[in-house]
């Protein structure tokens, strides 16, 4: 055992998902947001690398594009190997966290874990491992969990999006154990936090020294032993680290794992997390500062530069970059391949690579993805981020986000707005007024009130977030049809979710029939044999749907049919009244719908379907049966 041990190299895993949401409509930050010469992925992969991590698992979704080098160089000259491990049917941090668990890929203990938008520039990892390896095996058998942490000072607003509510910690002061965990991240609801270390007596025996540290910054890196996987496989109701394993585990003094803080001190190097544009300047700046340094350093190379140009520090010039005559370029970084014009000028702007900023253009406090193109003269305003390929030939509107190409995805409607945003007003308002973004103006908040519809805000991210959990909970069903997962399985997992996001089961009706008819459909050709296939999908289904329609709620399986109805315009032949009517009578006979919901329905409904024939020969039938 003791050989084993010795031989398995610290494993680092990164949860790389999800990655192009903070950037939109720049596509693929992981591959394309250039970070002083290099992806922000690299640098993770570059910083834990050098901290010390003998093997690193970059666990992403089937259909992230990125792929990492199969190996990198560590701090001894040793080959760190890179592996890529694609989950499927995962749609959170809990999510990947469970497969990982299931598949065994974690062999360390303990492992370091993170997200693919973390920068590590740790100089001293190995001894914050020992310090957790120590404190288990000799102090507290439950401690799982070190936090990195870091002081933040008057940056700390600077190191977090504007949408996330500031951290909260309640620690020992004694033993640096976390005691009480709000915010940093998408925080449901302060009910763990407030009833945990204030109303647990168990607190007041074990902790006489409690206290509330101010402008920590979290790192995003956290020092895991294996049971924090157990954990996460026992409970379906965690999917956010931040946002839900954190606030339960610590404010459940008893039977909680037990997670404690190491707020890195000087000589132990830095770490954190790059969410949108307005961090992205902040580590941008540190970076071309040197305060990454060795660990991460500027990738610069040969450019072309006239004698009078003027670049103020802290910037940074690509390689193969060509900056004319008379062009200013103020703390900005300008990635490989570059041009600016005679008289351009870009002010505290990030360029992508292969820019082209024509003769008196003017970029001030944007963000620019690959190959964009803006025409002379033309002035891009704060705030502005630009997707990858636009050309710019008229001046946008403050804090756009002009799309790199105008399809469903790139809709404003789900403005990556996080999870938990929802009712948080000042979170909404400065998603919406700026992104997030341009990161150290003076002037934030100036708006005035009329100015801003807090009612619209609260609207889209109403929309926003039924969007998301409607996809995700399809999604389960669809990634445990290809897995060949059991029905009373996926009945749990989608509960779990459900309870999580503190939705209803009438909230996964829609999500439940859309999956379904898409997995009766998938394949098949012509009236018919779709018929055929949605019949044998309401069997196969039938607990789930049962339970997610409500059976004998009249008013919820109403909202149901009127959901189904919804999707007959968008998948046809389900359009078909025939079609229509074999649905109804199935879910009928699979005592999913009772008669009195679909004959509620169709007191109500005035729809073509409803008007059919076919519809109304089955409703008849079911008022005779009363």
């Amino acid at each position: 055992m003791k050989k084993e041990d010795h031989d398995q190299p610290l494993q680092a895993v990164i949860l790389a998902h999800d990655l192009d949401r903070a950037f939109r409509p720049v596509k693929s930050p992981s591959r394309g947001v250039n970070l002083c010469g290099s992806t922000i992925l690299n640098h993770t992969l570059r910083g834990l690398a050098r901290a010390g991590c003998g093997e690193i698992l970059v666990a992403c979704g089937p259909d992230d594009a990125f792929e990492p080098p199969s190996e990198i160089l560590g701090r001894d000259g040793r080959a760190v190997k890179i592996t890529k491990i694609k989950l499927a049917g995962c749609t959170s941090e809990g999510d990947y966290l469970r497969e990982l668990d299931r598949c065994g890929s974690v062999k360390s203990d303990p492992f370091i874990l993170l997200r693919g938008d973390c920068l590590v520039g740790l100089d001293d990892l190995g001894s914050i491992v020992a310090k957790h390896k120590h404190r288990k095996k000799k102090v507290d058998a439950d401690a799982t969990l070190t936090v990195l942490l870091l002081e933040g000072g008057p940056r700390a607003a600077t190191l977090r999006p504007l949408t996330y509510d500031p951290l909260e910690l309640r620690i020992d002061g004694s033993t640096n154990r976390i005691l009480g965990w709000f915010g940093g991240g998408n925080a449901r609801d302060r009910t763990a936090f407030d009833n945990g270390f204030l109303g647990d007596i168990t607190y007041g025996h074990e902790a006489s020294d409690i206290r509330a540290p101010e402008q920590l910054v979290d790192c995003g890196v956290d020092v895991c032993s294996l049971e924090v996987l157990f954990r996460y496989s026992e409970n379906f109701d965690y999917q956010s680290i931040r946002g839900d394993f954190l606030p339960a585990e610590t404010g459940n003094a008893e039977l909680g794992q037990r997670a404690y803080a190491h707020v890195l001190k000087a000589g132990e190097g830095r770490a954190g997390r790059i969410f949108d544009p307005r961090t992205l300047d902040t580590y941008a700046r540190d970076i071309t500062q040197g305060w990454f340094a060795p660990f991460l350093v500027p990738e610069a190379g040969p450019a072309q530069i006239d004698r009078s140009c003027v670049v103020t520090e802290p910037a940074y010039v690509g390689r193969g970059v060509v900056l004319e005559e008379g062009v200013v370029i103020n703390q900005s970084t300008l990635a490989a391949g570059c041009i600016v014009r005679k008289g351009a000028r870009v002010w505290g702007s990030h360029l992508g690579k292969n820019c082209v900023i024509e003769a008196g253009a003017s970029i001030d406090m944007a963000f620019l993805g690959a190959d964009v193109t803006v025409k002379a003269g033309v002035q891009v305003p704060r705030g502005c981020v630009i997707g990858e390929g636009m050309v710019i030939s008229e001046a946008p509107a403050e804090f756009a986000r002009v799309p790199a190409s105008k399809t469903e995805d790139d809709s404003d409607d789900d403005d990556d707005l996080p999870l938990g945003a929802l009712g948080n007003v000042e979170a909404c308002r400065a998603r919406a007024r700026a992104s997030s973004w341009p990161p150290n103006s003076d002037d934030e908040g100036d708006e005035s009130e009329d100015d801003w519809d807090i009612d619209e805000a609260q609207a889209r991210a109403q929309k926003a977030s039924d969007e998301m959990f409607t996809s995700n909970v399809k999604e389960m069903i669809l990634a445990g049809d290809r897995n060949g997962s059991a029905v009373e399985s996926l009945i749990m997992e989608v509960n779990c979710y459900k309870l999580s996001e503190n939705r209803s089961f009438r909230d996964a009706a829609p999500a439940a029939l859309e999956a379904v008819v898409e997995l009766a459909f998938s394949g098949k050709g012509g009236k018919g044999a779709c018929a055929q296939g949605l019949v044998g999908a309401i069997a196969r289904w039938r607990p789930l749907l049962a339970k997610l329609l409500s059976a004998g709620d009249a008013a919820d399986e109403r909202f149901a049919i009127e959901s189904l109805e919804t999707l007959a315009a968008a998948r046809p032949p389900l359009d078909a009244p025939d079609v229509f009517a074999l649905a109804l009578q199935k879910l009928y006979e699979h005592d999913v719908l009772s008669d009195e919901g679909i004959l509620a329905w169709g007191a109500a409904s005035t729809s073509a379907l409803r008007a059919s024939p076919q519809v109304g020969q089955l409703l008849a039938f079911l008022e005779d049966d009363d």
